[in-house]
C-alpha cells in the first residue's frame, strides 16, 4: 500500500480494533487518505466527467466518425452506382461512340481471355461484367477462331452473336490498298467488292463526320480540299463486310492511321514547325515521286531545300500534283473550280498545295519528317527509274537531257517549266 495511505493508529492498534465506550454509538471503520493541506489544495479540479481539468473528446470524436462513416457510405454508393451505369451502357452499347475494331480470337480461348482481347480494342469497356453476362447467358461452348469486325456500339448480345457465329467468308472481304493510292481509287475497289458504294464513301470522306479522334481537330477546314480525310486513310490490308456502312468502313483506315503515327512522329513535327497535315502532304507528294524507300529521302531533300528558300524557289513544282489535278479532282467535280486546281498544282501555288494528293505510306511520312542533307534544288527521273539530281539549273538541263535520252517519258521538280 502506498504511504500516504495509511490506516490511523492509535497506540500500535488499528482503530477498528480499539475498545468503545460503553453507550457510544458504533463508528464504522474509515478509509483514510493521509495528506497535507498544501498537498490538497494543489490537487487540480476537474468537472463531472474528469480530473485533469479538460474537457472530454468523447463527443466531438463520436461525431467525427459518425461523419466520416456515412461519408464512406455515399462514396461506396455513388460508385457503385457509376459503376453500374456505366455497366448497363456497355452492356447495352448505348450512349458509346462508334469505333470499329478487328479482333483476333485464337483456337479455345476462355470467356476472361475474350473479355480481355475485347477491352484491349476497345470495343468493351467492362471485361469483368461482359465475362458475368456472358456465363450467366449460358455461353460456354467453345469461341470460333478467327478475326471479327467488331464495334463499340454493339450490345454484349450482339458481340457474343458474332463470335459465337461461324464465319461466313462469303460475307466477308479482304482487300489490300497499296500506298500512294487514292481516296477515289479506295473508293472504286470498295463499290467493286460489294463493300458499299464509292460515292457514298466519298460523301463521307468529305462530310463533316468526326470520328472522335484527336488528329481531327489538328486538319484545317479549308474549302478548297477535294476530300477532307484524303491523305489519312491509311494504306493496309483490311476486312470489310459486304454492304458495310461508308462509316464504318472509313473508321478502319482512320483507327489504323492513328495507331500508326505515333508521338514521336508527332513530336518530330513539332520540332520542324510543321502541323501534321503539311507532313502528310509533303509525305502524299514523295510517295508519288519516289521509285521506292531507297529514294525518298534525297526526294524529300529537295523539297525541303527549296521550302527553307522561298524567295529563290516560291514553287516546288512537282509534276504529280499536276497529275492529280487532272487525274483526280477534274472527274471528281461537276463543273470547273479553276481555283481548287490551282491550290494543288504546286506550278500555281506557293509552297506545299493545300491538301495530300494520295494516301502515303509510313516511311514516305517518315521521309518527309527525316530529308538527306543535299544541296539538291532540282531531280529529274528516267522510265527505268533512275533519278538525276541538280544543284542548279543549268545542271539540271543537263540531266533533262540524259533522261530524255533515256527514256521519252521524264517527270519531275523542273523549275525551268
Amino acid at each position: 500500500m502506498p504511504d500516504d495511505l495509511d490506516f490511523r493508529k492509535e497506540n500500535g492498534t488499528n482503530a477498528a480494533e480499539a475498545p468503545q465506550t460503553e453507550g457510544a454509538p458504533k463508528e464504522t471503520p474509515k478509509f483514510v487518505v493521509n495528506i497535507s493541506d498544501e498537498e490538497f489544495t494543489s490537487i487540480p479540479v476537474g468537472d463531472a466527467t474528469g480530473t485533469d481539468g479538460r474537457k472530454p473528446a468523447k463527443k466531438k470524436r463520436g461525431w467525427l466518425r459518425v461523419l466520416i462513416t456515412v461519408g464512406a457510405i455515399l462514396f461506396v454508393c455513388g460508385y457503385m452506382a457509376y459503376y453500374a451505369l456505366t455497366g448497363i451502357n456497355d452492356l447495352t452499347g448505348m450512349g458509346k461512340y462508334d469505333s470499329a475494331a478487328d479482333v483476333d480470337i485464337p483456337q479455345n480461348p476462355s470467356i476472361y481471355a475474350v473479355a480481355k482481347l475485347l477491352g484491349r480494342a476497345q470495343v468493351i469497356d467492362r471485361p469483368l461484367v461482359f465475362t458475368v453476362y456472358a456465363k450467366m447467358r449460358g455461353y460456354t461452348a467453345k469461341f470460333t477462331e478467327g478475326t471479327f469486325p467488331l464495334n463499340s456500339n454493339m450490345s454484349y448480345d450482339q458481340i457474343l452473336s458474332v463470335l459465337y457465329a461461324p464465319v461466313d467468308n462469303s460475307q466477308v472481304v479482304r482487300l489490300t490498298f497499296p500506298e500512294g493510292i487514292t481516296a477515289a481509287e479506295i473508293a472504286a475497289t470498295l463499290e467493286k467488292a460489294g463493300v458499299c458504294s464509292a460515292a457514298d464513301f466519298l460523301q463521307v470522306l468529305s462530310g463533316s463526320v468526326d470520328y472522335g479522334y484527336e488528329f481531327e481537330q489538328m486538319m484545317p477546314q479549308n474549302g478548297l480540299r477535294l476530300f477532307k480525310y484524303e491523305g489519312y486513310l491509311f494504306p493496309d490490308t483490311y476486312d470489310f463486310f459486304i454492304g458495310e456502312k461508308p462509316e464504318s468502313v472509313a473508321k478502319k483506315f482512320l483507327a489504323n492511321f492513328n495507331s500508326k503515327v505515333t508521338s514521336d512522329l508527332y513530336d518530330k513535327m513539332r520540332d520542324m514547325g510543321f502541323t501534321l497535315d503539311q507532313a502528310l502532304t509533303l509525305g502524299s507528294i514523295i510517295q508519288k515521286e519516289a521509285s521506292g524507300t531507297d529514294s525518298m529521302a534525297t526526294v524529300s531533300s529537295v523539297f525541303h531545300n527549296r521550302l527553307n528558300k522561298p524567295s529563290a524557289f516560291p514553287s516546288l513544282q512537282s509534276d504529280v500534283t499536276v497529275f492529280y489535278v487532272n487525274n483526280t479532282i477534274k472527274p471528281a467535280l461537276q463543273k470547273t473550280n479553276q481555283e481548287m486546281y490551282d491550290a494543288y498544282n504546286t506550278y500555281k501555288c506557293t509552297g506545299l498545295p493545300v491538301g495530300p494528293i494520295c494516301n502515303p505510306g509510313i516511311d514516305a511520312i517518315k521521309a518527309a519528317l527525316y530529308p538527306a542533307n543535299t544541296n539538291y534544288y532540282y531531280f529529274v527521273t528516267d522510265s527505268l527509274g533512275k533519278y538525276y539530281y541538280a544543284t542548279t539549273f543549268d545542271q539540271h538541263e543537263v540531266n533533262i537531257a540524259k533522261a530524255k535520252a533515256a527514256s521519252a517519258n521524264v517527270h519531275g521538280t523542273d523549275a525551268g517549266n
